[in-house]
């Protein structure tokens, strides 16, 4: 760049600064590293959780999630008290995620409490509202014996 020695001082441009009185030196523009054309900086590190997210599964409530522990519990017992609380699951969650586990746990427990009308009513409509359910072909079995 060429400057003319004559030139008129434009009062309204700040002068340069001065050098740093840190130590720091200055650094040549010159003397910077120059991308090359298709280089790829390297990767970045990834941040991971350190620790696990806590809660259940987004979309199903810690309430439902609670419902459904004892309701399993309770069935191992108690058919006709898991009944029961199965149907009252079915009244607080009517849309909850863990629908499909409760009416599974439900259709047993009608069988093992002497309803298998019921339990092949519940089936018919388990088959036929969940046919990719890990329970369907076993709900199937009870529909088509």
């Amino acid at each position: 760049m060429l400057f003319h020695v004559d030139a008129p001082v434009d009062p309204t441009i700040p002068p340069p600064e001065a050098p740093r009185s840190d130590g720091a030196s200055a650094v040549s523009v010159d003397a910077l590293p120059v991308a090359r054309p298709g280089a790829t900086a390297p990767p970045r590190p990834v941040a991971h959780a350190t620790t696990p997210s806590p809660g259940p599964t987004r979309g199903v409530s810690e309430r439902e999630v609670t419902h459904l522990v004892e309701l399993r519990r309770v069935a191992v017992t108690d058919a006709a008290a898991a009944v029961e609380l199965a149907r009252a699951g079915h009244a607080e969650f009517p849309r909850g995620m863990l629908y499909p586990e409760r009416e599974a746990i439900l259709n047993d427990a009608l069988r093992r409490s002497g309803r298998p009308d019921e339990a092949r009513a519940h089936a018919a409509l388990f088959v036929e509202r969940y046919p990719t359910h890990t329970a369907t072909p076993r709900m199937r079995s009870l529909v088509d014996p």
